[in-house]
C-alpha cells in the first residue's frame, strides 16, 4: 500500500512524566492497535522521538517551554512500554522492509521528511509525483505542536500526497487545543487547494473564449482574446496577491492555528500567494494551447516542472535550510519554468497566439465576456473543492477502518473516472470551437455521442466492479480487514451505474460554459456544496457510510437534471426552442 504511518513522540514524559496528561494516557491503546493494524496492511512505519540534552533550559525552545523533558537516554525520553512492545511484536510478526526512526531536537523534523522522500519516491516510482497516490497519516503527541508541525512540513514537501491525522490516536495539553490543532492541520492545505482550484478555473474560462474565436477562424479575435486574457490574468493575480497579503495571516489566526507553527504556516502560504501570477500564467498558457488543439505540450512542460520541483525542494530545504518556506519557493520557481517553456513554445510553434500592440485595445464586450467566464469557472472550481472538504469532515468521524476503505475506493474511483473527466475536457474545446464556428448541428451530434460514451463507460464500470471490486480494494489498500474491503467494494459497486450520470453532468456543465452560460453551471456546483452539507449534518450521522456512498450519486442526479433542462433550452443548440 502507498501509505506511511508516522508515530510522533509517544514517550514517557508526554504520557506519564513531566508533560503527561490523562488525554495522552487514554490514547495509548489506540496507538498500539493502530501500529498493529497498519503493519498488517503493509504500511511503512516511521517513528519520532523528541530528543534534548542536559542544557535544554538554555535553548530557545527551553526558554519558551521551561519544563525539562525528553533528555536523551532518560526514562522520560524512552517510548512508552506498550508502544515499545507493539513495535517489537511488529518486527517479530511481519516482514517489514524498513522502519524509519528519527530523533528530533525540535517540533518538526526535516530529517524525517528527507527519509520519507526516499521511500515515497520508491513507492510511486517517479519523483515527479510529489507523493501523488501516497497517504501520510500522523498519530501521537502532542496534536497542537509536534503532530501539527510535521503534518505541515509533510504538506510542503509532498503537496500531492494525502496528509491525514487519526484524531482517536492523538492528544494535546487539553481536549480543546487538540480539536483546534486538528482544524489547523487542514488549514494550509485547504487554502492552497482553493487558490489552485480558483486559478485553474480562471485559466479554463479564458481558454473557452479563445477556443470560440479559433473555431470561428477569426485570428484577429483570437489575438484580442489572448491580449485580454493576459490583462485580466495580471489584474486578477494582483487582486488575489494583495488580498492574500492582507488577509492570510488573520485567516490562519481565525482558524486557530497554534502559535508554535503559525509563522511557518504563514511563511509557506504567503509565498504561494505571492506566486499566484505564475500559477495563473501557466494555466493560461496551457489553456490557450489546448484551445487551438494542442494538449500534449502543456503536459510535457508540467512533467518537467514537477521533476524540477522535487530537486529544488531538496536543495532549498535540506541543503540551504529554508524550512517550509523553501518548499513554497521551490513550487513557485518550478511553475515559473513551466511558464517560460510554454511561452518559448508559443513563440516558436504557435505564433497564432501572439498578440500585437493593437490587440490590447480595450473592448468592453470582449473584456466582460472574459471576466465573467473566468470568474464563473474559478468560483465553480473553488466551490467544488469546498464541498469535498465538507464531505471529508463527515467521513472522518466514522473511524479508521472506514476511512481506510473509503480512501482506497476513492483512489480507484479517481482512476476509473478518468475516461469521463478526459472526455469532459475535450468536450469543452469541441463545443467552444463549434460554437464559434456556428455549427449547432455538430454540437448536438457531439453531445449525443458523449452521452452514449458515458453510458458505455458506466456499463464497463459495472462489469469491472462486479468482477473484482473487493480484490481491487485489497490490492490498493493492502488490508485484509473485512470492514475496509466490504466498505470500499460497496462504494465502487454502488457508484458504478451512476458513471453515466456523472459523464452527462461533467460534459453538459462544460458544454454550457463553452456556449456562454455562466450562472447555471455555477448553480450546479452550489447544489453540490449544499447537498454535501445536508448529508454531513443529517444523513451521515444516522446512516453512516451508506450515506457517504449515496451522497455524490444523489447530488449528481439533481445537478444533471438541472443542467440537461438548461441544455435543452439553449437557443443555440436547439433554435426551435427559442421564444
Amino acid at each position: 500500500m502507498n501509505k506511511v504511518l508516522v508515530v510522533v513522540d509517544m514517550q514517557n514524559d508526554f504520557i506519564t512524566g513531566t508533560l503527561g496528561t490523562p488525554e495522552a494516557q487514554a490514547i495509548v491503546p489506540n496507538v498500539v492497535a493502530k501500529i498493529q493494524q497498519e503493519a498488517a496492511a503493509g504500511t511503512l512505519l516511521a517513528l519520532t522521538q523528541d530528543t534534548h540534552t542536559e542544557d535544554y533550559l538554555e535553548t530557545n525552545e527551553g526558554k519558551h517551554l521551561p519544563v525539562t523533558h525528553c533528555i536523551k537516554n532518560s526514562v522520560g525520553w524512552k517510548l512508552e512500554s506498550s508502544v515499545i512492545d507493539s513495535f517489537k511484536k511488529v518486527w517479530d510478526t511481519y516482514e517489514i522492509p524498513k522502519m524509519i526512526r528519527i530523533t528530533k531536537p525540535s517540533f518538526g523534523s526535516e530529517t524525517l521528511m528527507e527519509n520519507l522522500a526516499e521511500d515515497i519516491c520508491d513507492f510511486t516510482g517517479s519523483e515527479r509525483d510529489f507523493g501523488k497516490g501516497v497517504e501520510i497519516e500522523f498519530v501521537g503527541l502532542c496534536t497542537g505542536i509536534c503532530v501539527l508541525s510535521n503534518a505541515i512540513l509533510a504538506k510542503a514537501w509532498f503537496p500531492e500526497a494525502t496528509i491525514s491525522v487519526d484524531a482517536s490516536c492523538c492528544a494535546c495539553v487539553t481536549p480543546q487545543s487538540h480539536d483546534t490543532a486538528l482544524a489547523a492541520i487542514g488549514a494550509c492545505g485547504a487554502i492552497y487547494e482553493l487558490l489552485v482550484g480558483f486559478g485553474i478555473g480562471i485559466g479554463n474560462g479564458l481558454a473557452i473564449v479563445a477556443a470560440r474565436a479559433y473555431g470561428a477562424g477569426d485570428d484577429d479575435q483570437l489575438k484580442q482574446t489572448v491580449a485580454g486574457s493576459i490583462v485580466i490574468g495580471i489584474i486578477a493575480s494582483a487582486v488575489i496577491t494583495l488580498a492574500g497579503a492582507a488577509g492570510l495571516h488573520p485567516l490562519l489566526e481565525l482558524l486557530d492555528t497554534p502559535a508554535e507553527i503559525l509563522e511557518d504556516a504563514y511563511g509557506y502560504i504567503i509565498i504561494i500567494d505571492l506566486g499566484v501570477i505564475v500559477m495563473f500564467a501557466y494555466n493560461l498558457c496551457a489553456g490557450l494551447l489546448r484551445a487551438i488543439g494542442n494538449s500534449f505540450m502543456p503536459l510535457v512542460f508540467l512533467i518537467l516542472s514537477s521533476v524540477l520541483n522535487v530537486i529544488l525542494d531538496l536543495w532549498f530545504i535540506a541543503v540551504l535550510g529554508m524550512g517550509v518556506a523553501g518548499a513554497g519557493v521551490a513550487t513557485v520557481i518550478s511553475q515559473g519554468v513551466s511558464v517560460a517553456l510554454c511561452i518559448l513554445y508559443v513563440f516558436r510553434s504557435a505564433r497564432l497566439l501572439l498578440p500585437e500592440k493593437k490587440h490590447f485595445h480595450v473592448e468592453s464586450r470582449l473584456y466582460w465576456e472574459l471576466f465573467s467566464q473566468s470568474i464563473s469557472m474559478g468560483l465553480m472550481s473553488s466551490i467544488v473543492s469546498a464541498g469535498s472538504v465538507v464531505l471529508q469532515y463527515g467521513i472522518n468521524g466514522l473511524g479508521t477502518l472506514v476511512i481506510a476503505g473509503h480512501t482506497a475506493a476513492r483512489k480507484l474511483f479517481a482512476f476509473t473516472d478518468m475516461p469521463l473527466s478526459a472526455m469532459a475536457s475535450a468536450c469543452s474545446t469541441y463545443v467552444s470551437q463549434n460554437y464559434g464556428a456556428n455549427h449547432p448541428d455538430r454540437v448536438r451530434r457531439g453531445m449525443r455521442d458523449i452521452y452514449l460514451y458515458s453510458v458505455v463507460v458506466a456499463v464497463a464500470a459495472v462489469l469491472l466492479m462486479a468482477a473484482g471490486a473487493e480484490w481491487m480494494v485489497k490490492l490498493v489498500s493492502g488490508s485484509s480487514e473485512p470492514v475496509v474491503l466490504e466498505n470500499g467494494a460497496r462504494y465502487l459497486v454502488w457508484n458504478a451505474p451512476f458513471y453515466a450520470v456523472l459523464g452527462m453532468l461533467l460534459s453538459t456543465r462544460y458544454a454550457l460554459q463553452s456556449m456562454g452560460e455562466k450562472v447555471l453551471p455555477l448553480l450546479s456546483s452550489v447544489i453540490e456544496f449544499l447537498g454535501k452539507i445536508v448529508f454531513v449534518l443529517l444523513f451521515i450521522p444516522r446512516f453512516e457510510y451508506n450515506a457517504v456512498i449515496l451522497c455524490e450519486p444523489v447530488i449528481w442526479c439533481f445537478m444533471t437534471i438541472e443542467l440537461l433542462i438548461a441544455y435543452r433550452h439553449n437557443s443555440f443548440v436547439f433554435p426551435k426552442m427559442k421564444k
